[in-house]
């Protein structure tokens, strides 16, 4: 009942905020919010941080952040123009959205980094270089909270599979060249290997059809402060 009573509030909540927003857009906002539980990833997340989400698409994470912390200063970026301008509709105070890569962040420049559902579009070479650049861009002991998709139980990862090669590969709603849905094993061996220290893995897919695994890790400490300041743009 909890659950029910929260996702109706949810719902309410990015209704309003994309009430200016394509019917499309819309739709697949409601659709990514049924398939996704991001109110499980958020349970993870850190509330009085600079935090940056990675690949934010439409933005719908941070929305969900901004409600609930709406002093935290948030900062999505994404490489699709059409899904930053839509996102830039729900823009407010600490909350900001821009055309960007991992690539181009300022060096330290959060406290803690999400990446939902993003890795499985990168090919082996660009998963590493990746994972470092998001160590670079967090300070130090900063946070990194990963989603990915399993490859267990099959049914799931057979579903996702096929919903994510149409989305990718025919239809374009995803921007991407890849599909690559790794074990949960191979991408904690990536985290380590860019420097963050053992994730902490959790399955968080109960009562949903896709099967969705968190990663929780850490920069670790430095001796070297690498600290700049938490701008809001």
């Amino acid at each position: 009942m909890n659950r029910m009573i929260r996702g109706l509030s949810e719902v309410r909540h990015l209704a309003s905020c994309y009430r200016r927003t394509s019917l499309r857009t819309r739709l697949h906002v409601y659709g990514r919010w049924f398939l996704c539980p991001f109110n499980r990833i958020l349970e993870h997340l850190p509330d009085d941080t600079c935090h940056l989400d990675v690949g934010c698409g439409h933005g719908i994470l941070l929305t969900l952040m901004r409600r609930a912390h709406p002093q935290q200063v948030l900062r999505g970026i994404d490489p699709s123009h059409q899904k930053i301008e839509q996102a830039r509709d729900v823009t407010s105070p600490n909350l900001s959205f821009e055309v960007s890569s991992i690539e181009d962040v300022e060096r330290a420049s959060c406290d803690s980094l999400s990446v939902v559902d993003v890795l499985y579009l990168l090919s082996a070479s660009q998963l590493s270089g990746f994972l470092r650049a998001c160590h670079v861009a967090l300070r130090p002991n900063g946070m990194l909270v990963v989603k990915e998709t399993s490859r267990t139980p099959y049914w799931k990862f057979f579903l996702t599979l096929v919903q994510e090669l149409f989305a990718v590969k025919i239809f374009g709603i995803t921007k991407g060249r890849h599909v690559v849905i790794r074990p949960a094993e191979a991408i904690a061996k990536a985290l380590v290997e860019a420097g963050f220290t053992p994730p902490t893995v959790q399955r968080i897919d109960r009562g949903y059809s896709h099967p969705h695994t968190l990663f929780v890790s850490r920069t670790g400490a430095d001796s070297k402060d690498r600290r700049l300041p938490c701008v809001s743009r």
